[in-house]
């Protein structure tokens, strides 16, 4: 909702049970706002991607248009093979139930079936060679194979305790596996008997691909490219001039050749991957697959849902998302079908049709948008940076920008009617306008305090609240403002009539008053996450959003909360009701919910009905992770639980749990940017977290005797960046 203060918060947050039903869909970024971990096209036009969040999208031109299969299902998918344009496999994690994912399609994805495999592990590569035979890997060296289309599958013998990420068959005897600690694996039966292939060298594998029985390639880490021309017996170090992950290869034929990896790097070869040549992306988000349809046409997909096409064998790339991945920062509808969002970078989304289809309005600043508010179907404004105020007269067909006469960051706005209105700052800055924003005048707040909300009941009632236990009321326009001290610092308010209110700040914190401010009292105060927004439709139902896409909603007006799951792990800044069913929130990289039903079922589901009977560190999911991992543990009775991550030379960098739990099932989240010393990004590698738990009755004595705890397990998770 506001301008920039859900930045500075942290982003680690434990999760104790959740598992909850509800229905806010994607409107964008458009296909998707997640990263895209594979891509497959059968020919120029068709093609599949799959990702994060569970998602599959389709094109049938070429990606001038995407058709979302299936979306906002708290899964992994990694990666993904058709055979034609009918029958495909596509394998993750199921972050529900726990265990390892196939889906598969017999009618080119318009249904996909849940496949069983009897494994806890994140299945990681799938490839077909024909509608019956294929082959998945995965973690700790797993490797399934069928032989009728994925009706069954059988484990086969890898060898090896190391994570999978590649797998390819040249037909139905010959293929190889590539992973952890310079794994390369090779069978020529089929996958009954594997062997392994030792190149000397100390790396992780992220793609292998092979052109015939001889010739193939495998890339990985600081920008490592092997080649082998004698179906992998040997394998030769290929310069590739960056020291930089590469994540996937794929070659059309023997002599050319892409590789793509982190901060968008694109490598291309003309000579059969003697040299490379770097080619500019147009996108420093990562990319994590790629994939031929004829010499010409190659595609590209990546974080934060990068789509790129080339037409011209990887010269030039064109990027094919739709939407924006810039942060959104405030959402706002006159009625069911139009609206507008403000964001970073001189972002201004209109929409006609309810969010189905959203276009870019544009201000000639590229400056960044804090709150937009408009008071009727032509008339609009947007807080920019540095106290300026941008103004559309006709929809946001066009905006002009006015100057407040201040230069200090504002933080919200409020018009009465089109033509009085405030805005409210930074050191406690409150401007009134009594001509529709054309000047502004200054208000004393008797505060320094930054003042994040500002909302008028009438022309002479109204509230301000901010940082630090500042909540202003005026009862005479502005004039004067009276302090109502409090001890919570407060994100934004409103009121749904004369008489009752509402605030909200961090903690899951929220406040109500139901005589016109004089008196609040706490209704919420029970979580870590902070609410950055809230709306009420009426004096029962209301929302709130906040930090890792939590959005809580009451029908009681706001006596109890319950949390609806947004299937994101994205910053909700700012949300908006038109009726008690239709709402949509916004959040950071370009992330855009919406609801038709009031965000659906609002409940929590326990893990289990009854409690864990042995101690449990489950595999993080996802893994490999980026940005974030969440990361599950049980105990069976009340302990003292510690859960660390370490890198890989053992140097702590976070203490996820260090306290003192009742038996149960968690969950704790762990976000790549975030170290034990504050916010800053960990760079790709292998990370580790290890859980201590010592019961709670023989904690001292453990503490005396030094003895080991009741319980110590340590697991090792792949950061891809």
């Amino acid at each position: 909702m506001k301008t920039n203060k859900f930045f500075i918060c942290l982003f680690l947050t434990v999760l104790i049970s959740p598992c909850i039903y509800t229905q806010w869909v994607t409107q964008s970024p458009l296909p998707t706002g997640h990263s895209l971990n594979a891509v497959k096209f059968l020919n120029d036009d068709i093609g599949w991607l799959v990702g994060y969040n569970g998602v599959i999208i389709k094109t049938t031109n070429s990606g001038d248009s995407w058709i979302i299969q299936r979306n906002n299902i708290p899964s992994a998918l990694n990666s993904v093979s058709f055979i034609d344009e009918n029958n495909g496999w596509v394998v993750g994690y199921d972050w529900q139930n726990y265990r390892g994912m196939i889906l598969n399609t017999s009618n080119g994805g318009y249904d996909w079936i849940n496949q069983n495999i009897s494994t806890s592990r994140t299945l990681l590569s799938v490839y077909f060679i024909d509608t019956n035979k294929g082959w998945i890997v995965g973690e700790e060296g797993i490797i399934f194979k069928t032989t009728n289309g994925g009706v069954n599958w059988s484990s086969q013998t890898s060898g090896t305790g190391y994570s999978l990420y590649s797998v390819q068959f040249i037909d139905q005897n010959t293929g190889w596996a590539v992973g952890d600690e310079t794994t390369i694996l090779k069978t020529t039966n089929g996958g009954a008997n594997w062997s392994v292939k030792n190149i000397g060298a100390f790396t992780r594998f992220s793609s292998v691909y092979f052109i015939d029985s001889n010739t193939g390639w495998i890339v990985g880490m600081s920008g490592s490219i092997y080649k082998t021309t004698n179906g992998g017996e040997d394998w030769i170090l290929k310069s590739s001039g960056t020291s930089i992950n590469l994540n996937s290869v794929y070659f059309i034929d023997q002599y050319n050749g892409f590789v793509v990896g982190l901060e968008g790097i694109i490598l291309k070869t003309t000579d059969g991957g003697e040299s490379w040549t770097q080619k500019p992306s147009g996108t420093s988000n990562d990319l994590l697959s790629v994939y031929f349809t004829d010499v010409n046409i190659v595609w590209a997909s990546g974080s934060f849902g990068a789509i790129l096409k080339s037409t011209d064998n990887g010269e030039n790339w064109v990027n094919k998302l739709e939407g924006t991945t810039n942060h959104l920062a405030s959402v706002f509808f006159i009625n069911d079908s139009l609206g507008w969002i403000s964001g970073e970078t001189g972002t201004i989304l209109n929409t006609t049709d309810g969010g189905i289809s959203w276009w870019e309005q544009f201000s000639d600043s590229t400056k960044n948008f804090g709150e937009i508010y408009f008071i009727n179907e032509s008339i609009g404004w947007i807080i920019g940076e540095g106290g300026n105020i941008f103004k559309t007269t006709n929809a946001g067909n066009y905006w002009g920008m006015i100057n407040t006469g201040s230069s200090i960051q504002l933080s919200s706005i409020y018009f009465i009617d089109q033509y009085y209105g405030w805005v409210v700052g930074n050191n406690g800055t409150i401007l009134k306008s009594t001509n529709g924003g054309v000047n502004w005048t200054i208000q004393l707040s008797g505060t320094n305090e930054p003042l994040w909300s500002v909302y008028f009941i009438n022309f002479n009632i109204g509230f301000a609240v901010g940082w630090y236990g500042t909540l202003l009321k005026t009862i005479d326009g502005g004039m004067t403002w009276q302090s109502y001290p409090t001890t919570f610092s407060l994100n934004e308010i409103q009121f749904i009539n004369d008489s009752t209110g509402w605030a909200i700040g961090p903690g899951r914190l929220v406040i109500k008053t139901t005589d016109c401010g004089e008196n609040w009292f706490t209704q919420n105060n029970n979580g870590p996450e902070f609410l950055n927004s809230c709306f009420f439709s009426d004096e029962n139902n209301g929302w709130a959003v906040g930090e890792n896409g939590l959005i809580i909603k009451t029908t009681d007006g706001g006596n109890t909360w319950g949390t609806q799951a947004s299937n994101t792990d994205r910053w909700l800044t700012s949300i908006h009701f038109i009726y008690n069913e239709i709402g949509w929130a916004v959040g950071t990289y370009g992330t855009i919910l919406h609801t038709t039903d009031g965000g659906g079922i609002t409940g929590i589901k326990e893990f289990k009905d009854d409690f864990p009977q042995n101690y449990l560190l489950s595999q993080n999911y996802p893994n490999p992770f980026n940005p974030s991992t969440t990361i599950r543990y049980e105990i069976p009775e009340q302990s003292f639980v510690t859960l660390k991550v370490y890198d890989i030379l053992g140097n702590e960098i976070a203490t996820l749990v260090n306290e003192e739990k009742p038996a149960g099932s968690y969950e704790v989240e762990f976000g790549s940017h975030l170290g034990s010393s504050g916010i800053r990004e960990l760079t790709s590698g292998v990370y580790f977290y290890r859980l201590s738990v010592v019961q709670t009755a023989r904690r001292d004595l453990v503490l005396k005797d030094g003895q080991a705890g009741n319980f110590i397990q340590t697991k090792k998770m792949v950061l891809l960046r």
